[in-house]
């Protein structure tokens, strides 16, 4: 979120106005002004500027005209993406059936690229795509107007809206009259709706996440960015279109988008990354899959609805875990934190902990390496607790203890013969079970290889057996390659309703790791009729815009 110079306090819902001459932005409630008035500003001179580039020039008159300093705005966006050159897609994305898309897909593959479902064919433009079916996904009809989203969702919902120009979110908009806004042809300024929660309503009962998502996720919930908590994404385009500018998060790349999300007015962030910035369009039925971690802008050319979510899951516990790591340094805004991240991170293990050494034994090696380091970065927080020479204030221990669910803090296991309760207790457990399974996965390969010498052969035709990668392993080679665990949860869908020709899309830094969200603070644990176990927030609020 751009800083205003001459706020006292954080404004972070007032629509705000470039200088012209120094290129800093301002409040337009702190200069002050009216939105009436800086639409009528042709060029704007801050007050410093003014004694070198002289005062502010006006537009003589307000009819039949759209803002100039607004429009010039607007087109930078533009102007800097059209201005540069970017990867083709081809090579990072990839490109497969709804039918493809499984589990045992995405845990080969590891989730490494982004992917993209194509629409399948339609008998009439109202009907469903074959891909809907594919993916085990239900979304609205193609015909779905900004103005049946009103009535779905309720005229008086209050919706977070951002002015494109200047990237500030603006207060009192509801959804009469952001449908009234969508209906107008010829618009004073360019807004976006970036995220409208639609759980509860008339709306989310005509909508069905894809398959893959209710498979994967542990709980639900614009310049270059990466989504909260680490968490990967899915957009549905309804209608309209969209066109990302994507860069893989390697070791290095993160490092500079670290540095870069602490200053974004200084550089364009893709040319930061010596040419790995790629592009890659969607059209109207595609379905997008981004995983965990990708540094992304997105750029909208015209009128659009997109259906999407944001969701935590097993297949990249490393970076999920990095990514929050980045939050806490770039210390950004507490709202767009992933809420209870660290509670759904104890669910988790948690689950696997109940479930036992029958049901880890059936994880692959990748996914275990991630649960142990979902352990460890579990157990250091608790270890802080009782560490000498840490002090935490009482707010950070509460933080700490908050995150562990009643059934962990009740758990009591025998470690090396003594009885032992509580969180910490689940964990050391739980991770005595996990290396003894690897350790036995590994008796198994070992033997597997015997034979196969024996038999004149070996496995895969290579006496080596592929191994994760370790983190600093991984960091060296700056590779995309994650390790998995396997939990399920309930994904909460949102919708966005996206606006207008040639809008670039931005969103602030990610959050400050710590902080508090209006979210529920309750989470609950159940068993489905397969008997796994499940874990999911309730009456969670979104508050966070997200593409």
């Amino acid at each position: 979120m751009r800083e205003c110079p001459l706020c006292t306090k954080e404004v972070p819902t007032s629509i705000m106005i470039g200088c012209e001459h120094c290129n800093i932005y301002y409040h337009i409630v702190c200069i002050p002004m009216t939105i009436e008035q800086s639409e009528e500003v042709d060029k704007y001179h801050c007050r410093n500027c003014e004694p070198i580039a002289g005062p502010s020039v006006h537009q003589p008159s307000k009819s039949g005209r759209q803002n100039a300093n607004t429009s010039a705005l607007q087109s930078k966006w533009k102007d800097t993406l059209e201005s540069r050159t970017f990867l083709p897609s081809d090579t990072v994305v990839q490109r497969i059936t709804g039918h493809e898309l499984t589990l045992e897909y995405l845990r080969t593959t590891g989730f490494a690229l982004p992917i993209i479902v194509g629409e399948g064919p339609r008998t009439t433009r109202s009907s469903k795509s074959d891909s809907h079916a594919a993916l085990g996904m239900q979304m609205p009809e193609r015909g779905l107007t900004v103005g049946a989203v009103r009535d779905a969702v309720g005229g008086e919902l209050l919706v977070p809206v951002i002015d494109v120009a200047s990237q500030s979110e603006m207060d009192e908009w509801t959804m009469d009259r952001w449908a009234a806004y969508f209906r107008k042809k010829n618009k004073a300024r360019i807004l976006n709706v970036i995220s409208l929660q639609i759980t509860g309503t008339r709306l989310a009962e005509q909508i069905v996440v894809p398959r893959i998502v209710r498979e994967l996720d542990w709980g639900s919930f614009t310049n270059f960015h990466v989504d909260f908590g680490g968490s990967s994404v899915f957009y549905h385009i309804l209608s309209g279109s969209k066109i990302f500018y994507v860069v893989e998060p390697t070791a290095t790349n993160l490092k500079k988008y670290t540095e870069w999300s602490m200053n974004q007015e200084a550089n364009f962030f893709s040319d930061l990354v010596d040419g790995q910035c790629y592009k890659m369009e969607l059209k109207e039925g595609d379905t997008l899959f981004v995983p965990s971690g990708w540094i992304h802008a997105v750029f909208t050319p015209t009128n659009s609805i997109v259906f999407g979510g944001n969701f935590l899951h097993s297949l990249h516990i490393p970076m999920q875990n990095r990514i929050v790591d980045i939050e806490i340094e770039t210390d950004t805004p507490s709202k767009f934190r992933f809420p209870q991240f660290d509670k759904l991170n104890w669910y988790a293990a948690l689950g696997c902990a109940q479930r036992g050494s029958a049901y880890l034994a059936g994880l692959s090696d990748i996914e275990l390496n991630g649960l142990q380091e979902l352990i460890s970065r579990l157990a250091d927080q608790q270890k802080q607790l009782k560490a000498k020479g840490v002090k935490l204030s009482k707010d950070e221990k509460r933080a700490i203890k908050v995150t562990v669910p009643d059934e962990a803090a009740a758990w009591m296991s025998v470690i090396n013969g003594k009885l032992e309760h509580g969180g910490l207790s689940l964990l050391m457990e739980l991770d005595q079970t996990v290396r003894q399974v690897l350790a036995a996965k590994q008796s198994g390969v070992d033997d597997e290889k015997k034979k196969g010498r024996v038999e004149g052969s070996a496995l895969d035709g290579s006496d080596e057996i592929a191994r994760p990668e370790s983190s600093d392993q991984r960091d060296s080679k700056e590779s995309s390659t994650w390790h998995t665990l396997e939990q399920n949860v309930h994904c909460t869908t949102k919708a966005e309703v996206l606006v207008k020709e040639e809008s670039a899309e931005k969103r602030p830094r990610p959050s400050s790791y710590g902080d508090t969200m209006p979210t529920a603070e309750k989470a609950v644990v159940f068993e489905d009729d397969t008997g796994r176990v499940r874990s999911r927030r309730v009456n969670r609020v979104l508050s966070c815009p997200n593409d």
